[in-house]
């Protein structure tokens, strides 16, 4: 049986919007461990999510150590340098303070 279709009301679409606005800002996280148990409902969550034929041909890596991070984003350099020189603006186009932000997210750490 299937259950009725949730009501969304006005307020609930504007903190939905409200929460998209301000993930698309945040550029610094928070370095405590989420809880395991978060982890594990959110995980659950993802089995929710469409995909064709039910496919779900996504793949989930817990990532812990500081040495494991940083490999990953030293892997994910190259991809992000390669998106940034096919995007539609040119760099020059940008603005200084995005021109900033992008040479301090390409530099090693």
């Amino acid at each position: 049986m299937t259950s009725p279709a949730p009501h969304f009301d006005d307020a609930f679409r504007e903190k939905l919007e409200q929460l998209l606005v301000w993930r698309r800002n945040v550029r610094h996280f928070r370095t405590d461990p989420v809880p395991r148990e978060t982890i594990e409902h959110l995980l659950d969550l993802t089995q929710m999510s469409s995909s064709v034929g039910k496919s779900q041909p996504w793949r989930w890596v817990e990532v812990r150590s500081q040495e494991a991070k940083a490999a990953v984003r030293a892997s994910l350099l190259p991809c992000n340098a390669a998106s940034i020189a096919v995007a539609v603006i040119p760099r020059e186009g940008l603005g200084e303070a995005i021109r900033d932000r992008l040479d301090r997210a390409a530099a090693p750490r």
